[in-house]
């Protein structure tokens, strides 16, 4: 369904009046980059290093908060990994 979905505005960037054809080809190039995300990531994120325990709450809020910032941190100076989810 998507990839019609995709096909249909293919068939409409190629016909608009107004766009001149160095914009359609850029236009064409992001249609054909597009990533598809339905359902579920195609890799899951691995928790196996994340700690939650029978403690108080906010000992596992600020044990998940410091764990989403080193994932965070170990992302810089790598490409961009598309596949992720936000």
């Amino acid at each position: 369904m998507v990839n019609d979905l995709k096909s249909a505005l293919h068939d409409k960037i190629q016909n608009l009046d107004w766009m001149g054809p160095e914009t359609r080809a850029a236009a064409l190039k992001k249609l054909d980059g597009l990533g598809i995300k339905i359902g579920y990531p195609d890799k899951w994120r691995d928790y196996s290093n994340l700690q939650v325990k029978a403690q108080p709450h906010v000992l596992n809020v600020l044990a998940t908060s410091a764990f989403e910032t080193r994932r965070q941190l170990a992302k810089i100076g790598k490409p961009v990994d598309r596949t992720e989810w936000g």
